[in-house]
């Protein structure tokens, strides 16, 4: 079952603060309701620090690393970092080489009224470096973004086997739309993956960390079947 990668330089420290709080939910050896509940209020609460921007700006930065010249890359649509990078060498910058870890944050399109408009821009057309959004006050950061891609992206792999758990409520806890109709529209999917898990009913035992592959990993096991298990590694 492929991990998850909480400390990757691509999530930003706003999305790696709520996987570890949700996780730390998950290994609480609280009862599930409780666990559930936990889960609920962590999201209600970052969702509302985010609503009333209460998140200081340095926990909203990605940061991606270039692989090779700014001039070697073909096509910059979905690499935001690089088009980052090359408007900042443009401006002058002369610090940026081969290797360097570029910073950046998505904002809003400059043309949106507030935080609600659709964003037509492309992420890349939509990402800055944090020293442009400081110095440009017209430059406001897209939360919702943050909360569909960063947050609900590392949540859903951590409680995708809590069953009581649907992508609806996780959308619900963070105030934004459902995009992937999950729960509406793939009802065989949602109750086969309930027939499979009613039948094992897998709990987490415990967790595991290995010093030599720097990693942790989440057990679980079927309290049906002990022979059935799987690991979750976040590294």
């Amino acid at each position: 079952m492929k991990g998850i990668d909480i400390v990757r330089r691509d999530w930003s420290q706003i999305s790696k603060d709520v996987g570890n709080n949700i996780l730390n939910c998950i290994l609480s050896g609280n009862q599930k309701e409780e666990i559930i509940s936990n889960i609920f209020e962590e999201l209600k609460k970052v969702s509302l620090l985010l609503d009333e921007k209460k998140i200081p700006l340095k926990d909203f930065i990605i940061t991606k690393q270039l692989a090779k010249n700014i001039d070697d890359y073909n096509d910059l649509k979905s690499l935001p970092h690089v088009r980052v990078a090359k408007r900042l060498k443009e401006k002058g910058d002369m610090t940026i080489k081969v290797n360097s870890y570029i910073p950046y944050i998505v904002c809003l399109s400059k043309d949106s009224n507030n935080d609600n408009n659709k964003n037509i821009k492309s992420i890349t057309e939509r990402s800055y470096h944090p020293k442009e959004i400081e110095n440009d006050p017209s430059l406001k950061i897209d939360f919702n973004w943050y909360k569909e891609n960063q947050i609900l992206s590392i949540v859903k792999r951590l409680v995708q086997h809590i069953q009581e758990i649907s992508n609806n409520q996780l959308c619900d806890m963070l105030g934004i739309e459902n995009k992937n109709y999950y729960d509406n529209n793939n009802n065989n999917d949602v109750s086969n993956y309930n027939n499979f898990n009613n039948k094992f009913n897998f709990i987490i035992i415990g967790l595991k960390f290995s010093n030599f592959k720097r990693s942790s990993e989440l057990i679980f096991i079927s309290e049906k079947t002990p022979s059935c298990f799987f690991s979750l590694s976040i590294n």
